[in-house]
């Protein structure tokens, strides 16, 4: 048989005998993707490709889910010393399955580009309630009862912002969403049939996660495009490797009767003697003839495959281990790679999950009915702390326990920290937790050491809780927000006022042609300014005036509060839970700031009648007495400020005074702002000692604009009223 006819019958043998059980995948065909490779190609993936590259990888898989679900597996807590928030925030979290919601709303952004929370918002008010289009109005929400996580593929469109000298650049600002109209009940009951109407949601009600979105480009990018190419050879090399196992080791024999056989023939003995040498390892053959075993070399293959896992874990950005599915949270030894890999999952949580989450748990902290009573988010001290990503197993533990003792140990020898600090800070002010070897008859001899100890522990208690004693800080943040507030009022109505004189006093003034006597001054200036003072009572109403009052107050008690509890905590002392005198206290600080507030409109407002009728009497140009107004308004302004600082200075001190009395705190130490503002008299006082039991003692907080504060002393041996007892 001639060479050409040897081709001929291996070609058909190929096509009628093949029986490849990877046929017809497309590798190395001209319809592989990696046979069209072009550097700097970019790879533009649908939503049903980024969907079936999923489904059909394992390696895509886990590029998609594996960091989500580090971002959510912790959880998180709510961080607050009102006890009854925080138990009622995190069941809240757990109704709405936060974890399992957020999960998926970051997976969807990492596989189609663009992932979506519908956040469920039962109002008071029927119209905001169920007109999507308008923002979720926090002061009329009664409760959230759902969050529902889905995917880009029910968002038709979307309204960004824009507007690069807009503080809401970039942003979206209302989405248009594919929605079913009907449920699966009613759906079934109209034979099969399902409205999907084209519906405009304002922002507020939907999370939107989008990492990746390119400048004019509405839509975000799947993480998946950038890593197509390097997806597509680990595919192509998973494919070689079970081709190469496939092929892996075959078997060759050589005949010279093999020459003059038929195909028929062929076929027939290459069945039998693969079946014979699959099951029987004795092989009977002629003189001669040859039987033997060919093996596929793999030299190299490792180095191979490691390098297309090292290309992948760069562009992933995540450890190897990480990528294969190493159990998640728990590190050996020195992984930096893996502690690296947590502290980029970290720094998402709080670029990313942090947001999300404080929108969220604000909205439910203003729900009049849903997960505790109403509370203003902005009245207290409050933080989202997640739990941590990883922890390190038993033997790297115990590592790094003994290298700890031994820092302690030189540092106590160096006489840098005394041994009493560092027990507190390793085991807490209680020690651990030893089981006790002693029997009965030895009781007395166990009270007698424990009365020793006792005697020791309070000798030394006064001395190391000075050391680590909070020191009380003047609540600057409160003042600006109180101050921040009045001024926003006072520019309000010094907008009003420059307006209403440009456009009709000042034309009058300019004109001349009006007498000045004092009738008919009045008479032409007295509608706009019965305008002005109109408009300055919508400004300046009852509700603006309590509700900047009550949020100061309430600020200011929280601060004061914080400082107590953490100071009683390092003396021992458990802090009083009930405060039955706060509230009448809070009150009545409340009607004052009220009155400090409206006094500000009512006195500008005079001042604005004065300085315009007097000046058109006195015959001066329209220019002087606006500037003169200008002046005015910064006058109001620093009156405003002056409050703040009156104000907060006086309800801390008061609140910091009130507690300490209460918890029966003897005195305390006067300490200063340490600025060159602080009066005289106060820098004496500066780390001086008082009693709460002098009544002619000062207190700080108690003149005006004061700024300085009390450290509370348990000691009544540094207080100058007990020393002299």
């Amino acid at each position: 048989m001639s060479i050409t006819e040897d081709l001929q019958q291996l070609r058909q043998d190929a096509k009628e005998n093949r029986n490849d059980f990877m046929l017809g995948n497309g590798k190395g065909d001209p319809k592989d993707n990696l046979t069209r490779q072009r550097p700097g190609a970019a790879k533009i993936l649908t939503f049903n490709d980024c969907k079936n590259l999923y489904a059909s990888n394992g390696i895509v898989k886990n590029i998609i889910d594996i960091i989500p679900e580090d971002m959510t597996r912790a959880g998180w807590t709510l961080k607050t010393e009102n006890k009854e928030v925080k138990k009622a925030i995190e069941s809240k979290w757990r109704q709405l399955k936060t974890k399992d919601k957020f999960r998926k709303l970051f997976a969807d952004d990492r596989l189609y580009g663009d992932g979506y929370i519908s956040v469920g918002a039962i109002s008071n008010s029927v119209d905001n309630g169920a007109n999507l289009t308008q923002a979720i109005d926090m002061e009329k929400l009664k409760k959230v009862p759902y969050l529902n996580a889905f995917s880009a593929q029910k968002v038709s469109r979307f309204y960004t912002n824009e507007d690069m000298f807009s503080a809401n650049y970039g942003e979206v600002e209302q989405f248009e969403i594919s929605r079913r109209s009907r449920i699966g009940s009613q759906i079934m009951s109209v034979g099969g049939m399902s409205d999907t109407t084209q519906e405009i949601v304002h922002q507020s009600r939907i999370l939107h996660q989008q990492s990746l979105r390119f400048e004019d480009e509405p839509d975000g990018r799947s993480v998946l495009e950038g890593l197509y190419d390097i997806i597509i050879v680990m595919d192509t090399s998973l494919w070689s490797v079970g081709q190469i196992l496939y092929d892996y080791a075959f078997k060759v024999f050589k005949s010279p009767k093999v020459d003059n056989m038929t195909k028929k023939d062929k076929a027939e003995i290459g069945m039998l003697m693969d079946f014979k040498f699959r099951t029987e390892a004795l092989a009977l053959i002629g003189g001669d003839e040859e039987l033997k075993k060919e093996s596929t070399p793999t030299t190299g293959m490792k180095d191979l495959l490691d390098y297309g896992w090292d290309y992948l874990s760069g562009v992933v950005r995540m450890p190897k281990s990480v990528l294969r599915g190493q159990e998640a949270g728990t590190l050996t030894g020195a992984q930096y790679d893996v502690m690296n890999y947590y502290a980029r999952v970290s720094s998402m949580q709080e670029n990313q999950l942090r947001p999300h989450l404080e929108y969220l748990t604000r909205l439910l902290m203003c729900c009049d009915d849903d997960a505790g009573p109403k509370i203003d988010p902005d009245t207290f001290e409050w933080a989202i702390e997640f739990n941590p990503l990883w922890s390190v197993d038993s033997k790297t533990d115990a590592e790094i326990r003994k290298l700890t003792a031994d820092a302690d140990k030189i540092y106590i020898d160096s006489g840098v920290v005394d041994p009493e600090e560092v027990y507190d800070t390793r085991f807490g002010r209680f020690g651990v937790e030893n089981t006790s070897k002693f029997n009965a008859d030895s009781l007395e001899e166990i009270d007698e050491i424990a009365k020793k100890v006792l005697e020791a522990y309070n000798a030394n208690r006064l001395v190391a809780m000075a050391k680590r004693m909070p020191i009380t800080r003047y609540p600057h943040n409160v003042e600006r927000a109180y101050a921040k507030n009045m001024l926003r009022l006072t520019q309000q109505i010094a907008d009003i006022v420059l307006y209403e004189f440009d456009s009709n006093i000042a034309p009058e003034i300019n004109s001349r042609n009006i007498r000045f006597d004092g009738y008919i001054v009045d008479s032409i200036f007295q509608k706009s300014l019965d305008r002005i003072k109109a408009l300055t009572l919508g400004i300046f109403t009852a509700k603006e005036k309590y509700s900047i009052a009550s949020k100061f107050v309430r600020a200011s008690n929280s601060t004061a509060k914080t400082q107590f509890v953490n100071q009683m905590e390092v003396a021992g002392v458990d802090p009083t839970k009930t405060e039955p005198w706060l509230n009448d206290y809070m009150d009545e600080a409340i009607a004052e700031n009220v009155s400090y507030i409206g006094s500000i409109g009512d006195e500008y407002n005079a001042k604005t009648e004065q300085i315009i009728l007097r000046g058109a009497k006195e015959g001066r140009s329209s220019q002087e007495i606006r500037d003169e107004l200008v002046d005015q308004i910064g006058m109001t302004e620093n009156k405003a400020k002056f409050i703040a600082r009156d104000q907060t200075g006086s309800l801390f001190g008061g609140l910091t005074t009130m507690r300490h009395k209460k918890a029966g705190i003897p005195g305390f130490m006067w300490s200063d702002s340490g600025d060159s503002r602080v009066r005289p008299k106060h820098v004496e006082y500066n780390g001086q000692y008082f009693s709460y039991d002098d009544p002619n003692a000062p207190i700080p907080g108690k003149d005006y604009a004061c700024r300085c504060v009390a450290i509370p002393e348990f000691d009544p041996s540094k207080i100058p009223e007990y020393i002299a007892a």
